[in-house]
Order: C-alpha cells, then structure tokens, then sequence
C-alpha cells in the first residue's frame, strides 16, 4: 500500500520516514526496558511511500532510526531542564 506523507508527522532516516502510530507509542518489555513504536516507511520518488515490515529492516536502519530517537529524547530533557532552572 503506497501513501502520501505530506501530511504525516515524523523525520526522515536517508530514504525512509519514520512515524509515531496514534496512541500510546512508548511500551514497556518484560524485563522492564521502554522502547518506542514507529512505523517505518521507504520513500519513492514521486513522494509516495511504501510501508516496511518489522522483519525486513537492517540491523543499520535500526541503528539509525534509535540514534535519532535518543537525540529527540536528550533534547526534550535538556529543554525540560533548562525551563526548570529559569
């Protein structure tokens, strides 16, 4: 299924889009490490998108997508921190 994302929130990884699915995207595993869901798709290039699977993403996109994840994360907090301290 293709869609247009010109009206989706998220950030781009290289050709892909990564976005937060409605709801509560932030989810707890058994041993108690919190994780975010996204949903991934592969930009074409009449700017339509193609959704990726779960099992078909390198362990490099990965690695990417968590790497600017943990930037929003630390930029949240530091923004927190400095409002708290004004």
């Amino acid at each position: 299924m293709k869609e247009n994302l010109g009206n989706i929130n998220g950030f781009k990884v290289g050709e892909y889009f990564v976005t937060f699915p409605p709801g509560d995207f932030i989810k707890e595993d058994a041993d108690g490490k919190m994780y975010a869901v996204v949903d991934i798709y592969k930009i074409e290039k009449n700017n339509k998108a193609t959704k990726v699977k779960q099992d078909s993403l390198t362990k490099e996109l990965e690695e990417q997508i968590n790497d600017e994840l943990n930037k929003f994360l630390l930029a949240a907090l530091q923004q927190d921190k400095d409002n708290i301290n004004k």
